[in-house]
């Protein structure tokens, strides 16, 4: 079994890497793995909405980030966004973590409330708490009901299937954008739901070999 700093640095093909792991925490309580994937993300894979892996995740990947496979051996990060407090069909805004290594907000991205994938908002001006994460204004309603810890997901990532999540911090800091990362993926163990980046209920259901504690 590895250990959490073992599993504090990823792997990357390609020239410029920047190793380090100052802010990021490694999230796996246990790997026991039942099926451990190997394969690549590529940075410039394009989500339908124009945008490229390197754009939502431009220095680095946070462990236990979940993956949709793209082909044998490809995999693609499934952006997902933490709510950081409760939101009622009454909320106007709504607070979103922004940590290293999770997916980035970007103006015109589509969300969806995966629980109720009619429930969307489209990201237009993008503000920052006094502790650096996002605070979006929505209409009541937009996004229904949510609980701090639950997640939007990008709107074209929605029906995507998951296939593991990632094993370790990626970590790419200045390299090349087109660059392809070496990836593991687990399918069995325990994390720290706290830090791990969000996982919605139907993924999780994907994944009853990893518990969230």
């Amino acid at each position: 079994m590895n250990t959490p700093l073992q599993n504090g640095l990823g792997h990357i093909y390609g020239p410029g890497r920047t190793a380090s792991t100052e802010g990021m925490f490694p999230v796996w309580l246990e790997q026991d793995g039942s099926r451990i994937m190997g394969g690549i993300i590529d940075l410039q894979f394009e989500y339908k909405s124009g945008l490229k892996v390197v754009d939502i995740y431009p220095e680095s990947i946070r462990t236990a980030t979940p993956c949709y496979k793209k082909e044998v051996g490809a995999y693609v990060p499934i952006p997902t966004y933490r709510i950081l407090s409760d939101v009622t069909s009454e909320s106007t805004t709504v607070e979103i973590a922004h940590w290293e290594g999770v997916a980035l907000l970007k103006k015109n991205m589509v969300l969806v409330n995966p629980s109720d994938t009619s429930k969307t908002i489209t990201i237009g001006t993008i503000s920052n708490t006094s502790d650096g994460n996002y605070q979006i204004a929505i209409d009541a309603g937009a996004i229904g009901e949510m609980k701090a810890g639950d997640c939007l997901i990008l709107s074209e990532a929605s029906s995507w299937d998951v296939e593991g999540l990632t094993k370790t911090n990626l970590m790419y800091v200045g390299a090349d954008p087109k660059s392809k990362l070496n990836i593991t993926l687990i399918d069995r163990g325990r994390l720290l739901s706290e830090v791990a980046p969000a996982l919605p209920k139907v993924l999780k259901e994907k994944l009853q070999t990893v518990k969230y504690e």
